[in-house]
C-alpha cells in the first residue's frame, strides 16, 4: 500500500536522463535541431507553433513548474511531436513525476490540442493536465489523420489528467482525453495509454475519463492498449463510458480492427448516463481482451453494464476476459472467460481516492503474470503472458513470486489484479481526487 503523494517519487520516476547532445551552456528557450526547451507558458506555445512548421520530428522538453494556458499544435507535415515533462532548469536531467510539471487550462479552454493532419505520431509523457474546458477532449485532444497511408502512434504515459470538463450540449466526448485517428485508405493509429491517473473528469456524452476512436475506411484500424492506469471518479453524463469509451472501426467486409487490450488497470467509481459506467468497448470485428483488471463500483443509469459494456454489430467481434474482478457486464457474450472474480477488491480508501490494495484484498495474487511450459519433444521451455507489464503504475515489480508448479511441466507466476501491486511497506496517501487542488 503506497500513497500517491507528490512528495514521494515512485521507483520508476527516480532516474536522470542525461542529454549528451545538449551543450552545457544551453539557455532555456533555445532550440537545437528538432529539440526544444520550454521554461514558461509563452515558450511552450512558441515551440509548439514552431514545431508544427519546421518539417522535423520534434521533441519539446518542459521544465518542472506550472504552465497556465491553452496550448496548441496543428501540423500538416506528417512529422512526430513528443512532449516530455519533468526536466530540471538546465535540461540536463529529468524526473518523470507528473505532479512536478503542470499544464493548467484555468477553465478557459482545452489544455492541450495536438493535431497531425498528415499522420504524424503524438506522445505526451510526464504531465499533470488539469482544469480544461470545452468540446472534444477538454484536457487533451490528440488527433492523427491521413488521406492515404499509415498514421503514427498516439501515446499517453505517466500523466495525471484531472478536473477537465467538456461542458453540456451536443455529442461532447472525452472529458479528460479525446484520442482520434481517421484514415481513408491505410492503417489508422495504434493507441497506447499507460501508467496514467485519470480522475475527476466529465464529458457530456461519451468517455468521461477518456474517449478513443481509431478508424480506417479502406484498411485495418490500429491496436488500442491500456495498461497500468487508474481511471476513477469520472462521468459521462448522458451516454456511455464513464471511465473509458473505446471504438475501433473498419469496413467489416474487407478489413480487420486491431486488437483492443486492457492489462492491469484499476477502473473504479465512474458513472455513465446510459451503459458502461466503467469501460465501453465497441469494435467492428477483431479481438478485445481484458487481463488482470479491476473494474468495480461503477454506475450506469440504465442499470446495464455498470462495469463493462461490449458491443459489436451482430456481435461478430471476439471478447475475452481472464483474471479480472468485475460485477456487471452487458452486451456481446464472452468468446472466452476464465479465472474472473466478482468481489469487493478492498481498496485502501476509495472514498478518498486511494485505490491501492489492502493486504487482505481478494485481488492479491489472483492475476496471471507468467506461465512456462516444458516441451520435452523439443527440450525447451515456452513462456507466455509477456504482455503483462513487469511493474505496476508506481514502478513496483510484479515479478515477486517464485514459480509455482501446477504439473511437472507447467509452472506459473501470479500477480495482483489491477494497476497496483501490493507491497507491505506503506506511506501516507494523498487522495487522487485532490491532486488538482
Amino acid at each position: 500500500m503506497r500513497g500517491t503523494s507528490s512528495s514521494r517519487i515512485p521507483a520508476r520516476y527516480q532516474f536522470a536522463a542525461v542529454l549528451a547532445l545538449v551543450p552545457v551552456f544551453m539557455l532555456a528557450g533555445a532550440s537545437w535541431g528538432a529539440n526544444f526547451y520550454a521554461s514558461d507558458a509563452t515558450e511552450l506555445q512558441n515551440h509548439l507553433s514552431a514545431a508544427a512548421l519546421n518539417g522535423e520530428d520534434d521533441t519539446i522538453m518542459v521544465a518542472r513548474g506550472i504552465y497556465k494556458g491553452n496550448f496548441e499544435y496543428v501540423s500538416s507535415e506528417g512529422r512526430s511531436i513528443t512532449l516530455q515533462g519533468g526536466y530540471d532548469a538546465t535540461f540536463c536531467s529529468r524526473q518523470v513525476d507528473p505532479a512536478k510539471t503542470v499544464l493548467d487550462g484555468q477553465s478557459a479552454g482545452r489544455v492541450l490540442h495536438l493535431y497531425n493532419s498528415a499522420g504524424g505520431s503524438i506522445t505526451v509523457d510526464g504531465f499533470t493536465i488539469r482544469n480544461g474546458s470545452g468540446t472534444l477532449g477538454a484536457g487533451i485532444y490528440a488527433r492523427s489523420d491521413m488521406a492515404v497511408g499509415d498514421t503514427g502512434d498516439i501515446t499517453l504515459s505517466n500523466n495525471i489528467i484531472t478536473g477537465n470538463d467538456t461542458g453540456t450540449g451536443g455529442s461532447l466526448n472525452g472529458g479528460g482525453v479525446n484520442i482520434y485517428s481517421h484514415v481513408n485508405e491505410g492503417t489508422s493509429a495504434n493507441i497506447l495509454v499507460s501508467d496514467n491517473i485519470i480522475t475527476g473528469n466529465t464529458a457530456n456524452y461519451l468517455g468521461g475519463g477518456l474517449y478513443a476512436l481509431t478508424m480506417s475506411l479502406e484498411g485495418n484500424s490500429g491496436t488500442v492498449t491500456f495498461s497500468n492506469n487508474i481511471i476513477a471518479g469520472n462521468t459521462a453524463a448522458e451516454y456511455d463510458g464513464g471511465g473509458v469509451d473505446v471504438h475501433s472501426a473498419v469496413d467489416t467486409n474487407s478489413y480487420t480492427c486491431g486488437k483492443i487490450s486492457f492489462y492491469n488497470n484499476t477502473i473504479a467509481g465512474n458513472s455513465a448516463g446510459r451503459y458502461a459506467g466503467g469501460v465501453g468497448i465497441d469494435t467492428s470485428n477483431g479481438d478485445a481482451s481484458l487481463y488482470n483488471n479491476i473494474v468495480w463500483g461503477n454506475a450506469a443509469a440504465s442499470g446495464h453494464g455498470r462495469d463493462l459494456h461490449t458491443f459489436s454489430q451482430g456481435c461478430t467481434a471476439k471478447f475475452y476476459a481472464y483474471y479480472n474482478d468485475f460485477s456487471d457486464a452487458y452486451g456481446c457474450p464472452w468468446t472466452g472467460e476464465e479465472y474472473n472474480i466478482s468481489t469487493d477488491p478492498l481498496f485502501v480508501a476509495p472514498s478518498h481516492g486511494n485505490y491501492h490494495l489492502r493486504g487482505n484484498s481478494p485481488c492479491r495474487n489472483a492475476g496471471i503474470f507468467r506461465k512456462k511450459v516444458y516441451l520435452s519433444s523439443m527440450g525447451m521451455w515456452l513462456y507466455y503472458y509477456h504482455f503483462i507489464p513487469d511493474t505496476d503504475f508506481e514502478g513496483d515489480s510484479r515479478d515477486s513470486e517464485a514459480w509455482i508448479e501446477e504439473t511437472s511441466d507447467h509452472y506459473y507466476k501470479y500477480c495482483d489484479i489491477g494497476a497496483d501491486e501490493f507491497t507491505p511497506s506503506a506511506t501516507p496517501a494523498i487522495p487522487l481526487l485532490l491532486l488538482n487542488d
